[in-house]
């Protein structure tokens, strides 16, 4: 039997495969911190369902649509969950591929904050540039 965070964890990864953002903002809490790391055009701290909107936007505009994660791994327990996912797209007709770590804060079934760790930080701003 999975935690229940993993079950919401992977709810929301499948919806935002699926670019059925209801349900994805439906797993967050309204005033959700979202942090980007690394310095490129989608780096910076978001915060709530319309700054993480924007950011997706974004961030599917600069690929032309081609962003995707496919989930490798969920660790869950009663205060989050870390989500390790092969992330890929195109950027300026150039095929990306990393991997990154996601950490995840959950109180109440909802998801409050996120952070980005990526493999590759210095490609990933070289691409986002």
């Amino acid at each position: 039997m999975t935690h229940p965070n993993e079950d919401l964890m992977r709810t929301g990864y499948a919806a935002f495969a699926a670019q059925d953002i209801p349900t994805v903002l439906g797993i967050f809490h309204p005033d959700i911190t979202w942090a980007e790391g690394n310095h490129n055009a989608v780096s910076g701290h978001y915060t709530g369902h319309d700054e993480v909107v924007a950011f997706f936007t974004k961030l599917f505009e600069l690929t032309d649509g081609t962003f995707a994660l496919a989930v490798q791994q969920v660790i869950a327990d009663d205060t989050g969950a870390v989500v390790i996912v092969n992330a890929t797209a195109t950027r300026d007709g150039q095929a990306l591929a990393w991997r990154a770590a996601h950490l995840w804060r959950i109180e109440s079934g909802k998801a409050t904050s996120f952070e980005d760790f990526v493999s590759d930080g210095q490609a990933i701003d070289a691409a986002f540039a």
